[in-house]
């Protein structure tokens, strides 16, 4: 029998650390797109937005400048410590509690931004609070981005590519939460249930040392998973397999400090105005 993960899989203090060390931020672009988005049916004052499953708060704080106030929240009480730790604009309140129930009033909220969490919902729910919340013609944004990323080398990007994949289904496939069903598709099977509703892609090119992004690995709830169920021994064993498996694909011995990564990211984004 497959053992079936919780969907709530960063709760731990330990992974609430490693999310806001090694987890990458949004694209600044990708946020101003959210806000100009609102700007094309909204004409009031910004004066709240809900940056729901916020964990440390990266999101937050690029929405910060565009609102008179952000609240953030998340279901994790690990993830808001750690966030609340965090040099963070004053006008960003972070507070516990789950994205289906919201501390704020009937139509109080311009934007309800879920980043790289809504996969984790219960969608329904959420919907019906999104409804509640938002002012109208105000936004509701999700986005996330895919495990895989695209390599940038001149020969060895499918090699790279398979040595990640490995490592994420392989070794790590059944450690899945069933929520990345959604992020492995780009959210394809979500709909906003509003007219407008729009899907735009933004892509994001990154470099990291390999050492950086093995770090990176270690965030992903299915690692932690894996760690659980086996042992942390047993984790820093398939860490080591992908390092090595990513330096043959190179051709290279040198120190994963001195290997440096060239990739994008595409985020995936849906967006709708509430009538």
């Amino acid at each position: 029998m497959v053992k079936e993960w919780s969907q709530r899989g960063y709760e731990s203090t330990v992974i609430a650390s490693r999310y806001v060390d090694f987890r990458p931020k949004p694209p600044q672009h990708l946020i101003e797109r959210i806000v100009e988005f609102l700007k094309e049916k909204y004409q009031g004052d910004l004066s709240l937005c809900l940056d729901v499953g916020c964990g440390s708060g990266q999101c937050s704080v690029l929405l910060s400048p565009h609102f008179e106030k952000v609240l953030a929240t998340d279901i994790s009480c690990s993830q808001i410590e750690v966030a609340k730790s965090q040099n963070h604009p004053s006008n960003i309140e972070f507070r516990v509690c789950p994205a289906e129930q919201s501390p704020v009033e009937d139509g109080s909220v311009q934007i309800v931004n879920a980043g790289v969490c809504a996969h984790w919902f219960d969608l329904p729910m959420f919907f019906k609070e999104v409804d509640r919340v938002l002012c109208s013609n105000g936004v509701v944004a999700l986005f996330s981005y895919g495990p895989p990323v695209v390599f940038l080398h001149p020969t060895k990007s499918e090699k790279l590519f398979a040595a990640l994949k490995f490592f994420y289904s392989d070794r790590l496939g059944s450690y899945w939460a069933s929520g990345v069903k959604h992020t492995e598709n780009e959210y394809a099977d979500i709909t906003i249930p509003y007219p407008d509703f729009v899907r735009e892609e933004v892509w994001k090119e990154e470099k990291i040392t390999l050492a950086g992004f093995v770090e990176y690995l270690t965030s992903w709830c299915s690692y932690n998973n894996y760690c659980k169920a086996n042992g942390d021994s047993a984790g820093q064993e398939i860490l080591q397999e992908f390092t090595s498996n990513v330096q043959k694909a190179l051709e290279t011995t040198n120190d994963p400090q001195e290997i440096e990564l060239h990739f994008k990211r595409k985020y995936f984004l849906l967006m709708a105005h509430k009538p």
